[in-house]
């Protein structure tokens, strides 16, 4: 039997199952979708964070809140990105670390960095590529591992790096006790391969955490833990994520 999300998931796109109390979500239908539209900006806006480390020190934290970015544009300091849809992560200069040798081979991969390593939402992924010759490697985890996504940004050409709709049933499976919390981070490791077995992330010159995801995964999980033993709660709650996932299959657009 299915579950109560997974109904609602599967349910033809009309009009939905009617959940108890006062929800005012509780009916949506086709001939009266405006309350999808009310609230298509709110499930597709996306929050950035982002961490960059020189060798283990945290030299930046950033968190990138503007209405419905596509993405984000990593330059080297004083350089400004060529794409206006990107917000811009100015990677800060390496003058700051009181090892010169460090500072200078930093510098050196930063000056490959320009014209920027780009990060873009493409309908139910997200994907990067970089566009000068310092070489990108990225990872879902700074600790190595067998059945840890990886691999490397192509120069001016796109790769797909993470899929909405697989977030979606890692998402189902943590509500319903199947797997652990979906892991929405990524590592960019510039200048130096990743994955590297050799070596700790510490060690490597220019490493970037960013953790990515629509800004209703922020509420979804303390409304799951929330409401994990009411009924009527976890209704509202299937019922924002069924929303969602319609959202991503563009059935409403």
């Amino acid at each position: 039997m299915n579950s109560p999300l997974e109904q609602l998931i599967t349910t033809p796109f009309g009009k939905f199952p009617e959940s108890s109390g006062n929800n005012k979500f509780s009916i949506v239908t086709l001939e009266n979708p405006w309350p999808y539209r009310i609230w298509i900006s709110f499930f597709l806006e996306t929050a950035f964070e982002v961490r960059a480390f020189y060798r283990g020190r945290q030299v930046l934290h950033k968190v990138i809140n503007k209405v419905n970015p596509r993405g984000l544009c990593f330059v080297p300091p004083g350089v400004r990105g060529n794409y206006l849809d990107l917000a811009d992560v100015s990677l800060p200069d390496p003058t700051i670390l009181n090892d010169k040798r460090q500072a200078e081979y930093t510098l050196r991969l930063l000056k490959g960095v320009s014209p920027g390593v780009v990060l873009r939402i493409e309908g139910n992924q997200l994907c990067g590529m970089r566009t000068g010759t310092c070489h990108v490697y990225w990872s879902q985890s700074e600790i190595p591992g067998d059945g840890i996504r990886h691999g490397n940004l192509l120069k001016e050409q796109f790769v797909p790096i993470f899929n909405l709709q697989h977030f979606i049933s890692d998402l189902i499976g943590y509500m319903e006790g199947r797997n652990g919390c979906p892991n929405y981070n990524w590592w960019l490791c510039f200048g130096e391969e990743w994955p590297d077995s050799n070596c700790v992330w510490k060690k490597k010159l220019i490493m970037v955490q960013v953790s990515s995801c629509p800004k209703v995964w922020h509420m979804i999980i303390p409304l799951e833990l929330k409401v994990s033993h009411h009924l009527s709660g976890k209704e509202e709650l299937f019922l924002y994520l069924a929303i969602y996932c319609l959202l991503l299959t563009d059935s409403v657009i």
